[in-house]
């Protein structure tokens, strides 16, 4: 992937410029803590799942909540557009 565009002096100063460069060298380039891809389906992994078992409404809240950090996530530019009413 091409970040040169990290080092151009026209849009960075230079200690973002040094901030971004330490990001993309630190990131995590492993597998992910929380999601795993099987094919092309992304699940929770590391969380206990009660699948479509809703045994009561608190399950079913709390899965809820879940699948909105999924989203949160993963659209996260998305989700603070609908919530402040920005668009682009």
């Amino acid at each position: 992937m091409d970040l040169s565009w990290i080092d151009n002096s026209h849009i960075f100063s230079d200690k973002v410029s040094k901030q971004l460069r330490y990001i993309e060298n630190n990131r995590n380039l492993g597998d992910n803590h929380y999601f795993g891809k099987g094919g092309r389906k992304i699940y929770f992994r590391n969380e206990k799942s009660y699948g479509s078992k809703f045994t009561s409404r608190a399950t079913g809240l709390l899965e809820l909540f879940r699948y909105w950090n999924y989203a949160e996530y993963f659209f996260l530019i998305n989700m603070k557009q609908i919530r402040t009413g920005m668009t682009f």
